[in-house]
């Protein structure tokens, strides 16, 4: 895959909505990386023809069907298992979202994206790439408000300040062959238990291009979807979903 970094996404999109912001900045990535590796669950296979003609006739794209209805664990350790193996021990991965990718490219943060992507060093793995305090003022105050939780807990029990709700994870592939093993959970919790695992070798970047990407992603306007996000229950409660078993792992691990 060469020296250029490698980059490991889920790509669940059985409405094709990512596709249609992601799409257009493959340009951009290839300027920096050597391919996209991405995990395609069937619906979205099935759903979104147009989506897999296309990464199947890039050999940019490498493309790793996973059966619909998996556990979010079940399938982000299926992805990054395959991305390991295919993948030389000492190849740069950035596990990363596509919508995320899609909105740092698309949404104005094209050139810092681009520039922190292409000079990680592999000495400088596993690095978590993470939300700025100014990232963090742009997402609902209870998506900040769960998440909070889950890094003062990992702060409690490890003494080191952590997003173990990652949204980009930059580790060396054979780093990634070792650490999957030990891993336990099938849930979303399998995102904080990864981060455990190299909490004594992992380190942190606070980036602005994390900022909240729905509202590009779904092309809608960003305050009246962040006040509708703020004020509902649902979204609370699915936010302490995944928060209270991450800090589970936490406290596991911690022992």
């Amino acid at each position: 895959m060469g020296v250029k970094p490698v980059l490991v996404l889920p790509f669940n999109d059985a409405q094709g909505i990512v596709w249609r912001s992601f799409k257009p900045i493959v340009p951009q990535l290839k300027q920096v990386l050597a391919a996209v590796l991405v995990g395609v669950p069937a619906d979205t296979a099935q759903g979104q023809p147009a989506l897999m003609a296309a990464m199947r006739a890039d050999p940019f794209f490498a493309v790793l069907e996973t059966p619909a209805g998996q556990l979010a664990g079940e399938y982000f350790l299926a992805l990054y298992e395959w991305a390991a193996r295919v993948c030389p021990p000492g190849q740069v991965l950035h596990l990363a979202f596509p919508d995320r990718v899609a909105f740092a490219l698309g949404g104005g943060f094209g050139e810092a994206f681009l520039e922190d992507v292409s000079s990680l060093r592999a000495e400088d793995t596993p690095l978590l790439f993470a939300r700025s305090e100014a990232a963090w003022a742009t997402h609902p105050a209870n998506y900040r408000q769960a998440e909070a939780m889950i890094t003062a807990a990992g702060e409690m029990l490890f003494g080191k300040r952590l997003d173990f709700a990652w949204c980009h994870l930059a580790i060396q592939a054979g780093r990634l062959a070792s650490l999957l093993p030990t891993l336990t959970r099938r849930d979303m919790s399998l995102l904080a238990e990864m981060v455990a695992g190299l909490v004594d070798e992992v380190q942190m970047h606070e980036v602005d291009w994390l900022a909240w990407e729905d509202p590009f992603i779904l092309e809608v306007d960003g305050a009246a979807l962040k006040a509708e996000r703020e004020g509902s229950a649902a979204q609370s409660r699915h936010r302490l979903r995944y928060a209270v078993p991450m800090m589970e792992v936490l406290l596991d691990r911690a022992v």
